[in-house]
């Protein structure tokens, strides 16, 4: 969680959409990294070929790591937005918020039900997952990020 000077809070988390993002961005580090080796250990003879791989690669990698950082939930005043790669992807306000829930299953999640009773997921941020969802703090820590939000319970 991270305030900035505008009075707005940034949550970010690892989430079901930012997990993604963040492995082809370090795969395509990985990716640049090697191709700079190959193509310095092969000075003499000069292959571009691996230049240009270092370099898309590395600017693929780049990318991805950024669009990661971008998913977010920022809350200004009674507004929350929810943006993934910093595309908004829902907007309301928190007072038009009636509980939020924790998902269960392999990835979890926050669903939020709204008063008029249609359900969204927040992808910017989501509860602890697997393995730290086993702790005995796990709830708690959910229980904060909810307060963070500034919303309520559900059952």
């Amino acid at each position: 969680m991270r305030r900035d000077r505008s009075g707005r809070t940034v949550l970010r988390g690892s989430t079901l959409v930012s997990a993604p993002f963040t492995l082809v961005g370090l795969v395509c580090l990985a990716v640049c990294a090697y191709s700079v080796t190959w193509s310095v250990a092969s000075a003499p003879a000069p292959t571009t070929g691996g230049w240009w791989t270092a370099a898309a690669s590395g600017a693929v990698g780049l990318l991805a790591l950024g669009a990661a950082r971008g998913c977010r939930v920022v809350l200004e005043d009674d507004h929350v937005r929810d943006q993934v790669a910093f595309i908004t992807v829902w907007s309301g306000k928190v007072s038009g918020v009636r509980t939020v829930r924790v998902r269960r299953g392999p990835w979890r999640t926050f669903e939020l039900e709204l008063l008029d009773g249609t359900r969204r997921v927040l992808l910017g941020v989501g509860p602890v997952q697997f393995p730290s969802s086993l702790q005995p703090d796990a709830r708690e820590r959910d229980m904060c990020t909810i307060d963070r939000l500034g919303l309520r319970m559900g059952a």
